[in-house]
This record gives C-alpha cells, structure tokens and sequence, in this order.
C-alpha cells in the first residue's frame, strides 16, 4: 500500500501559491510506519530560552500563527533548518 501526498506550497502570507507548484509525493506505508514508530520512541528535547532565541535569531523571521502560538524559523546550530512555536 502506497499513500499519496499532494502539498500546495504555501507563501509567507499563508496564501497558497499557483497550481504549476503543487507536488505530488508517493510514500510507501511500511516506509512511513517504522518513520512513526521511530519518532515515538525518541526522547524530546528541551532548550533553554536563551538558545531558542539563537537559534531563531531572536526570533526574527515569523512563518505563521493559530490558535496554540506564533511559529518563527530557525537553524539549529549543526545548520539543519528547524520552526519553533512559541505557546
């Protein structure tokens, strides 16, 4: 069994942008099981406010907000890039 994503590319104004860059992503099942089953086996990790700022460069660049709190981007300091919501 395969699932099929289809993501729309949304822009910094949470508006979704036009249909020649909507993908289509083919995942297999088992793929995405054992990827889920690997992520609830792993253990959170907690930062200090002082590094959350960092990584966010003090919290300058706003990807989005909802009910639960504003998102910013980040970059952990191995350079893999991250989002971090503040509640």
């Amino acid at each position: 069994m395969f699932i099929r994503v289809i993501a729309n590319r949304v822009n910094q104004k949470g508006q979704s942008t036009t249909d020649d860059q909507t993908q289509t992503i083919t995942i297999d099942a088992q793929t995405m099981e054992r990827f889920l089953g690997d992520m609830a086996n792993e253990k959170p990790i907690r930062f200090l406010p002082q590094q959350l700022e960092s990584f966010t460069g003090k919290y300058s660049r706003k990807l989005g907000s909802g009910g639960f709190g504003i998102v910013y981007k980040g970059k952990y300091r191995n350079g893999v890039e991250l989002a971090v919501k503040v509640m």
